[in-house]
């Protein structure tokens, strides 16, 4: 898929890159920041969390 970004827009991606996430290429940019807001507007649910939850915290697990 093939997008064009206005001028403003694209400076603003390549800021992001360069900020925030350095070595990201302009699809995975876009992706990430696409995929946050799907998921904060619930058009797409959330990755699921990884390590223990919080009320399965122990003496025995709680490193």
């Amino acid at each position: 898929m093939s997008i064009y970004l206005p001028e403003d827009v694209h400076d603003a991606l390549e800021r992001f890159v360069a900020e925030k996430h350095p070595g990201l290429n302009q699809t995975e940019a876009v992706t990430l920041i696409l995929r946050k807001w799907l998921v904060r507007e619930g058009y797409l649910a959330a990755e699921p969390e990884h390590g223990t939850p919080p009320d399965e915290l122990n003496a025995t697990n709680d490193d």
